[in-house]
């Protein structure tokens, strides 16, 4: 293992790893900045990429969601299975004919998972479609009864005292929606630092990594007392801000719900139940074209958050977008989900052999 690590740092240039060792070590600035400069470009920007991946993976749900949700659903158990079988299988025996019980297990456990995995596609598919044709009706509701004078109480009003969401009559105070985005800015970056630091901090004088021995440490100015602790130490600040964020974001969601008047939660929460048991039902009866209706719906979305995203970053359609509210998106939502059932369900009796379209569910 050690060998395959050496091998794979074997033409970095050593002044980037020195780089990388005072950076990490020490904390520098300026070797910080000099490594960062050499970079690629795109890996300091992670909502950029999360924006770009959500809308090619929703592309993609969309337009062959249907018939790859099973498959990866079968994959998925598979691998699974496989893996617990690997880990369990070597506590009942050593070998099975001369092959290795890990082995063994992988392959028995890959098999049994496809099937239970085949066996409960349909149930599976039947609480996939219940959340999300469930969170669609809630959304719809939402929209709706925000166009409803009082239905809804502005968002502004919703404030954090002492951790906890309450409704701010006046709008004073620190909004809820500025604490998410600020906690989630914060965790941002110290997940950012702690990967850096993992995976370019300082190996122990003797690995073989850096080829390094005895007369090979850095120098003590770089080393710094305590710098072995860095990465244990971002790895805990990105941990807690991460759990900042995730309360900022249920106290956002709480204080939305208990500002609702009695009637608005009624809607709301019948919305959810009509709506997952509609997926529910749909799921059970005809999986597959719930599988095609959740993955057009899934995609639409992710196609749409991430699409709006970078044109709000990186044109000038910013006001724009702001102004269409959300009635429009609903309604761009729903239109951009038809669209894509009808795609799958067109390409799904086109590529079906004539006949067997009746006969699949």
């Amino acid at each position: 293992m050690k060998e395959k690590a050496s091998g794979v740092l074997q033409g970095v240039p050593n002044e980037l790893i020195d780089q990388a060792r005072a950076a990490m070590s020490s904390g520098v600035p300026g070797a910080a900045g000099s490594l960062g400069s050499q970079l690629p470009p795109w890996m300091p920007d992670a909502p950029v990429m999360v924006a770009c991946a959500a809308v090619v993976s929703g592309l993609v749900a969309w337009l062959f969601g249907g018939r790859l949700i099973k498959a990866a659903f079968l994959v998925i158990g598979g691998v699974v299975s496989a893996a617990l079988g690997a880990a369990y299988f070597p506590v009942l025996t050593d070998s099975v004919g001369g092959i290795p019980a890990a082995y063994v297990g992988m392959g028995l456990g890959f098999i049994v998972g496809v099937i239970a995995a085949a066996l409960l596609f349909r149930f599976a598919m039947a609480i996939l479609a219940a959340g999300v044709l469930g969170s669609a009706a809630v959304l719809v509701a939402i929209v709706t009864l925000s166009h409803v004078p009082g239905a809804i109480p502005p968002t502004e009003s919703i404030g954090m005292v002492d951790g906890r969401a309450v409704i701010i009559a006046d709008g004073s105070g620190e909004t809820a929606r500025r604490l998410v985005r600020e906690r989630f800015d914060s965790w941002a970056g110290a997940a950012k630092t702690a990967a850096s630091r993992s995976v370019m901090g300082t190996p122990p004088p003797s690995s073989p990594i850096t080829g390094g021995g005895p007369g090979d440490r850095a120098p003590p100015s770089l080393e710094g007392p305590g710098s072995q602790d860095e990465p244990d130490d971002a790895v805990g600040a990105a941990a807690e801000a991460a759990e900042e964020a995730a309360r900022a974001i249920y106290g956002l969601i709480a204080g939305r719900w208990q500002a609702l008047p009695d009637r608005s939660r009624w809607i709301v929460a019948g919305s959810w139940v009509a709506g997952a048991m509609a997926g529910f039902a749909l799921g059970i009866i005809l999986p597959r074209k719930a599988a095609a209706a959740v993955s057009s719906l899934a995609g639409a979305g992710m196609i749409l958050a991430g699409g709006v995203w970078l044109a709000d970053r990186y044109t000038g359609l910013g006001a724009w977008l702001a102004g269409v509210g959300a009635l429009g998106y609903l309604g761009a939502w729903m239109v951009l989900s038809a669209l894509g059932l009808i795609f799958q369900s067109r390409s799904r009796r086109g590529a079906a052999p004539a006949g067997s379209a009746s006969r699949r569910p």
